[in-house]
């Protein structure tokens, strides 16, 4: 993988709006689990590259040096094949990682790229005490989960110890079982049942990506007792991805048109002004811009920064009948057919990456909230189009949600579609 050194990120879709606007609209983040219980690390003896490879999957990186540690997009994985697909998240090269079926060897090989073979190594902390405890000499982990994944800025961990518990240490492990910080808990007092331990990226004892935590309790006697937990650390970043907005006027006409979303807009073809958009739009949808450019739309995006919570309403539609669904679904919406045809261009390749994709259309009303629209003239049919999905490995239960049929086009017509993107 060498010359893929571009700073990466994990690759997970799912999509939100402002906080402000009740628009925390994102599913839950749902992954096959890929068959591997516990951190594999796994090292080319030519290059000592290293591949880290986690439950969900999750698949991290480094080099030599250690500051180079960084998780791998998933493009792909299929258990049966042990076979997982990923890339730098600033190069379009795609890796296929193979796995041995006794898990001792991965194969890594891109089109145009020099094959290479990672072998399977144990990488252990050293320094660390062993279990002395005896009978009835405990410490437990509540909270989090075992293979949790977080998006938290700061996640307050928790759990129990026997009696007669002199002191508790927290010790946190990175993806390439290195030490990265260890914390003598101040706030518990010798005799305590309970303990607690903030984690986050700015106390600097968390990283992205997998991360193992080991929570050492000492009893009085001098006796040890180790628990143990693995989670992985995400970042999100994301869009109002790719909204455009087609004009319809009876006749040819200049119109301004401006959008106010709250994460400002970050992109937009033709160049959103200070004013916004002042084209020249014609009955049949084309558009001119003042410099004499013809565009088919106007082009807008806006960053979205909020952390999203579960999608609770939708449907679930097999990846073999997502198109068709989607088409009527659409009309259902008011897109006609060349509107449907851009829309399925830009989306399709994403909402069908899995076998299912959990799908909801944002209701006006909220849409409106997040991102209203001004046009001048004013239109005297609006329809705004905003999906939010999540592509599945495996179906999941929603409340269904009833479409509401989209008004019928009359007079001056301006209709906008687009979707909620997080990475």
């Amino acid at each position: 993988m060498v010359g893929e050194r571009a700073e990466l990120s994990d690759g997970v879709w799912c999509a939100a709006m402002n906080a402000s606007s009740r628009l925390l609209l994102c599913a839950s983040l749902l992954f096959a689990t890929f068959a591997v219980a516990e951190d594999e690390t796994y090292r080319d003896p030519a290059s000592k590259e290293t591949l880290f490879i986690a439950g969900g999957p999750n698949v991290s990186y480094a080099s030599l040096k250690r500051s180079s540690l960084r998780p791998l997009k998933i493009v792909d994985h299929d258990d049966a094949k042990r076979i997982i697909k990923v890339k730098f998240d600033k190069s379009p090269t795609v890796w296929t990682l193979t796995i041995d079926e006794a898990r001792t060897r991965v194969v890594c090989e891109a089109d145009g790229q020099p094959r290479q073979v990672f072998e399977r190594i144990k990488i252990d902390p050293k320094g660390l005490p062993g279990t002395t405890a005896g009978p009835g000499q405990t410490v437990t982990i509540k909270y989090p989960k075992e293979e949790a994944s977080i998006y938290d800025e700061l996640t307050e961990f928790k759990g129990d110890v026997a009696e007669n518990c002199d002191r508790i240490e927290v010790v946190s492990l990175d993806a390439a079982g290195e030490i990265q910080a260890r914390h003598k808990l101040k706030d518990f007092t010798s005799g305590d049942r309970t303990w607690k331990y903030i984690v986050a990226k700015s106390r600097q004892n968390m990283s992205l990506g997998s991360n193992r935590f080991r929570v050492i309790a000492t009893f009085k006697d001098g006796a040890v007792a180790l628990a143990e937990i693995r989670v992985s650390f995400h970042e999100y970043s994301g869009e109002m991805a790719k909204p455009v907005i087609y004009l319809y006027p009876p006749n040819e006409q200049q119109v301004s048109v401006r959008v106010f979303p709250h994460g400002g807009v970050t992109k937009s073809d033709p160049l959103y002004g200070s004013e916004g958009w002042t084209v020249r739009a014609q009955p049949s949808g084309k558009l001119f811009t003042t410099d004499g450019q013809q565009h088919p739309y106007l082009f807008w995006e806006s960053g979205l920064t909020d952390k999203p919570l579960p999608l609770t309403e939708g449907t679930v539609v097999s990846r073999e009948k997502l198109r068709g669904w989607l088409v009527r679904s659409l009309a259902s919406q008011g897109l006609n057919e060349t509107e449907t045809r851009d829309f399925l261009e830009f989306w399709w390749p994403k909402m069908s990456v899995k076998p299912f994709a959990a799908v909801r259309f944002v209701p006006r009303e909220e849409i409106d909230r997040a991102a209203p629209l001004e046009l001048s003239p004013k239109a005297d049919t609006v329809i705004r189009v905003l999906i939010d999905f999540r592509a599945l490995d495996a179906p999941v239960k929603l409340a269904p949600q009833k479409l509401v049929p989209a008004s019928k086009r009359e007079g001056f017509t301006a209709v906008e579609w687009g979707g909620l993107l997080y990475r």
